[in-house]
């Protein structure tokens, strides 16, 4: 099925002459399905044992474990506005010695390049603790930004907001079921929005309440923080999902990004 053209032809069914309004917030996006991992020239993967140049720097501290390796080569073709860099790796890590995800869980993201992937090592010294290799497997996909996201805020000025949820729900089950995976796009938020608290934990705040001054920055900057990764914690082929279910979600800010700061990323979990 060509989800473009499918989720094209929903809008155009639904929406009509407002068609145009629903199209400008859709969100290119990469989704992500899992498999086993049966193939060690794959370097994309949840869990197992980073794979690196030696003399890279991962975490010093040993309670980290590798949630997710992503090479960027291997979905480049599907990054079809060039937020990413064309190659290299990026590495998730988080503390294992948490019991559940929250908004203070402790994470950790890495960038490197390589040449060849003869240079590549497992880097089995780094962790005490590993979890299940899975496969990722990508895939072109749409996302809608959440009710509470600003774009979907300004958009319900004109067409009903109980209208645009109950499609585009019916339009993303027609394309993929659940939450899932994701890469890029609109984060899909079990509370509402994420870029708020992409900006409320990037700016170090402790908690809500807040004075105007932390609101006004909060507000300069949300719209400018990028989904760089989405977790969906229902996905029991993951061996980390022992954790609270709900979904985790790395945002880095557009500045950061283009300047290759990966560590200066954020993560969020949301549960229902």
């Amino acid at each position: 099925m060509d989800i473009k053209k499918e989720i094209d032809r929903l809008i155009n069914e639904y929406f009509g002459k407002q068609s145009e309004l629903i199209a400008s917030i859709l969100k290119p996006s990469i989704g992500i399905k899992t498999s086993e991992f049966n193939n060690t020239e794959i370097l994309s993967k949840f869990g197992g044992v980073p794979k690196a140049k030696n003399g890279f720097s991962f975490p010093k501290d040993k309670n980290y474990s590798l949630l997710c390796q992503l090479d960027l080569s291997e979905f480049k073709i599907l990054d079809v506005e060039n937020i990413l860099p064309a190659k290299g790796i990026l590495y998730f890590f988080i503390d294992n010695n948490i019991q559940t995800f929250s908004e203070e869980s402790s994470s950790l993201v890495f960038y490197q390049t390589y040449d060849k992937k003869a240079d590549l090592v497992y880097q089995q010294q780094h962790l005490e603790h590993v979890y299940k290799e899975i496969k990722l497997n990508f895939f072109e996909y749409y996302s809608f930004p959440s009710y509470q996201e600003n774009e979907r805020l300004k958009l319900s000025e004109e067409i009903d907001d109980d209208l645009i949820d109950e499609i585009t729900e019916e339009i993303l089950f027609n394309t993929q079921v659940g939450v899932g995976h994701q890469i890029l796009g609109a984060p899909q938020a079990l509370q509402g929005g994420v870029h708020y608290h992409f900006a409320h934990r990037y700016l170090g705040f402790k908690d809500y309440n807040l004075d105007e001054s932390q609101k006004k920055q909060i507000t300069q900057i949300q719209d400018n923080f990028i989904l760089l990764l989405q977790i969906d914690l229902e996905d029991t082929k993951l061996s980390f999902s022992e954790f609270n279910m709900g979904v985790l979600y790395f945002g880095i800010l557009k500045d950061d990004l283009n300047k290759l700061k990966f560590d200066r990323t954020v993560l969020i979990f949301q549960s229902t």
